[in-house]
């Protein structure tokens, strides 16, 4: 009898057949050059281009090693099939044959031809899909399997969706890969209700410390003032005629709309800090001093106290749990208190309002006065230097379960008169009355990720001013 062709070959030169297809109706074109002998393992390599200045196909020598295999009724790589993943179980001997690739810096592709579909799926192998080194290794030969998944959306080439270079280039010495989808938690929150307008009077004094000589602080509204002008969220009523009185002259009040506040730098500076004077009435009453020289506001701490905690409900399990906000440290010669501090800024975002929050530690030598930042460096980096991502996702739970009311938004500032009013009535209660809150801050997904030389930390889903302070994060300044 004859020789005979196996089907393996067969349905195995379709998949090289179908890649280099791929590869030549790429833009910008995809070198293919398919190994001819000895197949240990690759099958090929690729060759990356670019389209020069003068529209022509230029070569970028960055060459990335190809591994393909082909996916019949017969012969199936695939197994745990889902609807939106699938996972590849190589060889042994295939781990430890990429293993010496990547040890030398060479980078490989896994590609995946599903001849049932033809459907063409590639994806760069990572450390977290290659054990390297001999304990990885051990768990290998255990198991004589390793899983590597592959996303349907994510690791499909299409043709004529161009964007393999971005994906796959060596180029990219960064971490960032797109094989993962993350989800990025963000210190933003934005104002879901805040003041639509601003109010302005001519004024007596130039200054608040000029006013605060002819009247009490407690008789005065939430203002700001520039240039003997006073600035505030509404419309001054019956309720500050002494304010009135004795601080304003006697003209009718200007109104400022949004938009106005928009379409002005000025403006919109005066708005932000018309909202500071009422963050910083809001923290107050949560316990937290502000300190102007390090622009952060921090929980201070009573006469002959070393401690001060707070209760607040837990991340990851949801559970509630006491948290240290002031802590004393004792040293043979000196001790400081380390205090959980925060910094707030507002930000316009096309045409909303946001507070974004920087978690922050401040260091005192009695509660009030501020350590050295000199002293601060060498006693403090073994308490800060370890804070990295999952602590910033904490902290930032923290401040959001300690300032939220039932950990659905943060309530900076309401009117009394707001509780008592219907549906109805709070349609017209912004021009004469404020309320300030805070949504929550976000988290979303991206189509990219960092690999985790230890574990893959993708989450799989089955549907279709700077100062000399020290910052939690070493990254920070």
């Amino acid at each position: 009898m004859g020789k005979i062709l196996r089907n393996t070959h067969i349905s195995g030169e379709a998949g090289v057949l179908k890649f280099a297809e791929f590869c030549n109706r790429h833009k910008p074109y995809i070198f293919f050059r398919e190994v001819l002998k000895s197949d240990f393992g690759i099958d090929g390599e690729i060759e990356l281009t670019r389209t020069n200045e003068q529209n022509k196909i230029e070569p970028l020598g960055e060459i990335i090693k190809v591994q393909i295999k082909t996916v019949s009724s017969e012969n199936s790589y695939i197994r745990n099939e889902k609807n939106s993943t699938f996972e590849f179980y190589p060889r042994k001997d295939d781990i430890e044959y990429w293993d010496k690739y990547k040890k030398n810096g060479i980078e490989i592709l896994l590609v995946i031809y599903d001849l049932r579909i033809d459907a063409l799926y590639c994806k760069k192998l990572l450390d977290t899909d290659v054990f390297i080194g001999k304990e990885s290794l051990k768990i290998v030969k255990r198991k004589n399997t390793n899983a590597i998944t592959f996303h349907k959306e994510d690791n499909l080439l299409k043709v004529g969706i161009n964007d393999f270079t971005l994906k796959f280039s060596a180029s990219f010495k960064s971490r960032i890969n797109f094989d993962i989808k993350e989800y990025l938690t963000s210190n933003f929150m934005k104002y879901k209700q805040h003041p639509r307008q601003m109010y302005v009077y001519e004024c007596l004094f130039k200054n608040k410390k000029a006013i605060y000589e002819v009247i009490e602080q407690l008789e005065t509204p939430f203002f700001v003032v520039y240039n003997s002008i006073v600035y505030t969220a509404f419309e001054l009523g019956r309720e500050y005629a002494s304010f009135k009185s004795k601080v304003l002259k006697d003209v009718p009040a200007k109104l400022i709309t949004y938009t106005s506040i928009l379409d002005d730098r000025v403006l919109r500076n005066h708005y932000i800090e018309l909202l500071n004077e009422y963050l910083k009435f809001f923290l107050r009453t949560k316990k937290l001093a502000f300190k102007k020289d390090y622009s952060r506001y921090y929980f201070w701490i009573g006469k002959d106290q070393n401690e001060v905690k707070v209760t607040v409900t837990t991340r990851k399990r949801g559970q509630r749990s006491e948290k240290h906000v002031v802590k004393k440290f004792d040293y043979p010669k000196f001790s400081f208190y380390r205090h959980v501090a925060l910094q707030c800024k507002h930000l316009f975002i096309e045409n909303d309002v946001y507070l974004i929050i920087h978690p922050k530690y401040y260091f005192t030598k009695d509660g009030k006065t501020p350590v050295e930042p000199k002293l601060i460096t060498k006693l403090t980096n073994f308490l800060t230097s370890q804070e990295y991502n999952n602590h910033f996702c904490d902290w930032l739970h923290f401040w959001w379960s300690y300032l939220s009311v039932r950990e659905e938004e943060i309530v900076v500032y309401e009117d009394p008169i707001y509780k008592t009013t219907t549906d109805v009535q709070r349609k017209n209660f912004y021009s004469r009355h404020v309320r300030l809150c805070l949504s929550q801050y976000n988290e979303f997904q991206v189509p990219f990720g960092i690999a985790n030389d230890k574990k893959d930390r993708r989450k799989v889903i089955e549907t279709n001013t700077e100062s000399p302070q020290k910052s939690l994060f070493d990254y920070e300044n």
